[in-house]
Formats: C-alpha cells, structure tokens, sequence
C-alpha cells in the first residue's frame, strides 16, 4: 500500500494509511471489515486523504473508489488517485497510482464473517513499480459492537515485501450512525521500518443522501523511520443498484 511507489518514508505509508487502496468503499480506517456489498450493488468513493510524516505532506486527491457487488460474496472493486507529495523547500510531480482487486466473502454468519480480498496496485509513474496483495479480513459482530482483524501481504516486483496488520472496533450507536476505531502496524521486511498508529473515525449517513466517510489518526511509535505525525481522510460514499434485490448489509454490517 508505497507500497511499492514510495518516494522516501512519506509514500510508505500513503496508501496503506488510506482506505483508497483498500478493495471496498465502507471503513474510513486503515484497516477494511470483510463485508461484500450484495450482487447488483454499486458503492461510489469521492474522497481525499492526507498525512505528514519527517517533514513531508502527501495527499492523495482526487481519489475515486468504485465497488461493485457482482455475485452475493463477490465484489470487484477499482481505485484511482493522484498523489501529491510536498516537502518544505520542493513539491514532487504528481504520481497516478490504481488499484483492481476481489474480494470474496467466503465466511457469512449471524456473527462471524470473513473475506480474502486479492489486488494488483500499479504506480502511473514511467518507471512504472507494480505489485500483488493479499488481505484477509475477520470480523466477529454481537448486537451493536463488531471487532475485526485484518491481515495484509504485499509482494513487490521491485521493491522490499510489505506487511500490514491491526484491529478495529466500531459501535453502531444510533441508525444513521457508527464510531470506530482501530490500532495498526506497518512493516518493510527487508531491513525496513515498522510503524504502529491509532486511528478513530465516523461512518454517517447524512440527511441529503451520501454517506460522510472521516477518520484521523496518528503514529505511536516507529522503528527505522520517523514517526507519523498524523493522518484525515474523507470521504463521501454514494449507493446504487443496478441489478436483483435490495442488499442493505453493507448499510448495516451488524444485521
């Protein structure tokens, strides 16, 4: 998620950090839950993502997330973004970067559900880096509170391997509303850095239609390199169906 197109430290963490390049337009974390949005289903993301780490600024803006649900526990799931990445004396050149991936819910219970969720990221720069990653999510949901775990491996065909691990909470404390937050860890396992951040945000459906996406968080600690000093995203996330039934599990994840 510099995954494999990092300029420096900063370009690392940018799109593990941001749900951009997760594969389903739902948590504003770092970290997805493993919930498919239902066959004929479509999620749209507009949205945009910052952070600051050793002195540098990266945003990511425009980011456009498309999730389509194209079976019942399939999802195809397409992201694009622009990367702007500024230090205090210079400012780098935009860097395009997109992402295709699946994910199939294969686990889908009253209270357990899980997902394995296989995508290829390919940076638009001319010396174009391009890597495979696989995430597994598990989540267990009782009444208004789910926990979740997710587990990601990126392999890169240029760069060091990455991993990424973390848990989150969310609460579903009124209808139109749910609060989460999460704790995450980011390594380079070749010599690399770790990173361990906190991250706390909001899941809101909004009065005039789409829902409102946001989360900031921080870094807590780092080995190897600075620490993140912090990190928004927002978003807002519009719902269609296109084909069969009305699927609003993905509305409420805890139904």
């Amino acid at each position: 998620m510099t995954w494999s197109w990092r300029t420096g430290p900063l370009l690392l963490c940018i799109s593990v950090l941001f749900p951009v390049a997760t594969a389903v337009a739902t948590m504003p974390l770092v970290l997805d839950d493993p919930h498919t949005i239902g066959a004929g289903n479509v999620e749209a993301v507009l949205a945009v993502a910052s952070l600051e780490q050793e002195g540098a600024i990266g945003t990511e803006v425009p980011v456009v997330d498309l999730d389509i649900g194209l079976l019942d526990g399939l999802d195809l799931a397409l992201v694009g973004s622009a990367i702007h990445t500024s230090f205090e004396t210079q400012s780098l050149p935009i860097e395009g970067h997109i992402r295709a991936s699946l994910k199939w819910q294969f686990l889908q219970s009253d209270h357990w559900n899980a997902a394995l969720n296989p995508g290829f990221d390919s940076s638009l720069r001319s010396d174009r880096e391009n890597s495979v990653v696989l995430p597994l999510q598990i989540e267990y949901a009782r009444g208004r509170f789910a926990w979740g775990f997710e587990g990601d491996y990126l392999f890169s065909l240029e760069e060091a391997d990455q991993w990424l691990a973390g848990t989150y909470g969310s609460f579903h404390c009124r209808d139109d509303l749910f609060l989460l937050a999460e704790v995450w860890a980011l390594g380079v396992r070749e010599g690399g850095s770790t990173d361990l951040g906190i991250s706390g945000g909001l899941d809101w459906q909004t009065p005039v239609g789409p829902r409102m996406l946001a989360s900031v968080g921080t870094g807590i600690a780092s080995f190897g390199v600075g620490r993140i000093e912090w990190r928004a995203y927002f978003g807002l996330q519009w719902n269609f169906r296109l084909w069969g039934s009305p699927n609003t599990a993905h509305l409420d994840p805890h139904e």
